[in-house]
């Protein structure tokens, strides 16, 4: 994942750099990180973060 931060501290711009397999989990990771917040006044751009999905038994 690639992402900004806004001066009002949401996340915008999210990309997939990679994702296996392929958008399997896109939509439900989108729809976290638009909850998500961070410090306000401290934008960032092109920040990076991987996420690894693995299933468990039932």
């Amino acid at each position: 994942m690639k992402f900004d931060i806004g001066a009002d501290g949401t996340v915008t711009r999210i990309e997939f750099i990679r994702s296996e397999p392929h958008h399997l989990f896109d939509e439900q990771v989108v729809k976290a990180m638009a909850k998500w917040r961070f410090e306000k006044d401290k934008p960032r751009k092109g920040v990076k973060k991987t996420f690894i999905f693995s299933p468990s038994a039932p």
